[in-house]
């Protein structure tokens, strides 16, 4: 992966993760003192919390997003070539944290505030991006380690 190609990736997630913190923004005064915590794979809906867990949520991936960023950075590329293996897979890591990040903030806002919300594209959405970066991350693994 070519440096510009990273730095197109780590922007594009930098701006969907700054979209995140300002749709929780825009749509947190609109919301109940409980917003959806937990459903099951029907999208019924089985534990509510208090509205500030959107901005934990915020914070705690935002924070996961910037380790994996600074261990793009920190991989020494001239100790092993594995480690281009690694810088890959942790700028798609990034990404993906971000695309779910945003995708969790709507899902709990909209089914919060629309109850009938259809949750199915959601988790189709997921479980593709989870299994695209599980193929990634082996398919990577294996061509490099043939080298």
């Amino acid at each position: 992966m070519s440096s510009l190609e990273k730095n197109i990736i780590l922007g594009i997630s930098l701006i969907i993760t700054l979209f995140a913190w300002g749709f929780v923004g825009v749509n947190y005064s609109n919301l109940p003192e409980e917003v959806v915590a937990h459903m099951d794979l029907q999208g019924n809906v089985n534990r509510y919390d208090s509205k500030i867990i959107l901005w934990f949520l915020l914070s705690i991936f935002t924070i996961l997003m910037v380790l994996f960023f600074r261990l793009t950075k920190n991989v020494n590329q001239k100790q092993y070539s594995g480690n281009n293996v690694a810088k890959s897979v942790f700028v798609w890591l990034v990404a993906y944290l971000s695309i779910v990040l945003f995708g969790l903030c709507k899902l709990i806002i909209n089914k919060t505030l629309i109850p009938e919300y259809n949750t199915n594209t959601f988790f189709i959405i997921f479980l593709g991006l989870t299994f695209l970066l599980v193929l990634y991350s082996s398919t990577t693994s294996i061509k490099n380690s043939r080298k």
